[in-house]
């Protein structure tokens, strides 16, 4: 964040207030934040126009200050919260944080950047701190690099497991652990309640006619494959997702699907020209979720894991779709 801060601006500013929104947006709440930032007196019973001004007083007041919006899921009115933004208070600057790019939009930020993902060096560091000691035990270490991996260098990812890894010893727990996230099993402590439902909301957000079936959709591609996006375009509307009596060749509304599912971080641009891929823990979600689905999108994904053979006892009359592509299956 201080290197973001830095690009935002080059002056120091004479407070910084930190407010965390949250999926259900009350305003209310948000400026109880804002105003414990400031000292103010918080009254239970004040409304949130009221409440609105006060703060708004207190804030033309401040010759410089930083206000950072985090978790943001819907546009903010500052009018309504009580914040006088930059076009009228030159002293002011405001950065949020977002999955979705229409936040941005709504908001009219003025400069966009997207947070990218560890390096290998930076993720190893951040799970041996959360993991201590243990990660560097000869018997442990491939294991450990293993889940690593596994964790794509996803940093919310990577503290959760480290954790969940800090201080145990014994082999077949971290190979268990490494088994776990490889089938996409959010069996490992904290996973589900940290990683897996933190990102469902990424997917319970999606507004839009299949839009969610589009997404899960493309888990049943094998993991770091890269979809063309034409062929993805076509898979859906064979499935009956999009285009009911459109042309077979109009793209027009896949496209418009992708890239609402990119904006909200839930596909990314493939490693070559006209392709998207999921990243591996997203998909690990999508599967997760696929996997229990009542609404016609229940699947079963073993794509890309190297099985020579296919177990019936995995299939059961409830499933929509199955995946197997990738394998090496002979009977």
């Amino acid at each position: 964040l201080n290197n973001e801060l830095k690009k935002a601006s080059t002056q120091p500013f004479g407070i910084v207030i930190w407010a965390t929104v949250s999926k259900s947006v009350v305003i209310k709440n948000v400026q109880k934040q804002v105003a414990e930032r400031l000292n103010l007196e918080v009254k239970m019973e004040e409304s949130v126009q009221r409440m609105a001004s006060r703060l708004y007083e207190r804030l033309e007041n401040e010759e410089k200050f930083l206000l950072i919006l985090d978790d943001v899921w819907a546009k903010i009115d500052l009018d309504t919260l009580g914040v006088p933004g930059p076009d009228v208070h030159k002293g002011c600057k405001i950065i949020l944080t977002s999955r979705l790019m229409e936040v941005c939009r709504a908001m009219t930020t003025d400069l966009e950047i997207k947070i990218e993902v560890l390096n290998d060096v930076e993720a190893w560091q951040l799970f041996c701190q959360k993991a201590g000691d243990v990660a560097h035990l000869e018997e442990i270490k491939p294991l450990a690099e293993a889940i690593v991996k596994e964790c794509c260098r996803l940093p919310l990812a990577i503290i959760t497991v480290g954790a969940a890894m800090r201080k145990k010893t014994k082999v077949e727990l971290w190979k268990h652990a490494l088994n776990q996230l490889q089938r996409s099993v959010p069996s490992i402590e904290g996973i589900e309640a940290e990683v897996y439902k933190p990102l469902r909301l990424s997917y319970d957000s999606l507004q839009g006619n299949n839009i969610k079936s589009c997404f899960l959709y493309c888990c049943l591609f094998p993991e770091d494959f890269a979809i063309y996006i034409r062929n993805l375009v076509r898979y859906w509307r064979a499935e009956g997702l999009i285009g009911e009596g459109q042309n077979w060749e109009d793209m027009d509304e896949g496209i418009s699907l992708i890239e609402n599912l990119k904006d909200s971080c839930l596909l990314e641009d493939g490693p070559y020209g006209e392709t998207v891929k999921m990243h591996d823990v997203v998909r690990d979600v999508a599967i997760w979720i696929s996997s229990t689905s009542e609404d016609g999108c229940k699947s079963l994904v073993r794509s890309g894991i190297g099985l020579s053979e296919i177990s019936v006892g995995e299939f059961s009359n409830s499933l929509d779709r199955v995946s197997f592509m990738g394998n090496n299956i002979t009977r």
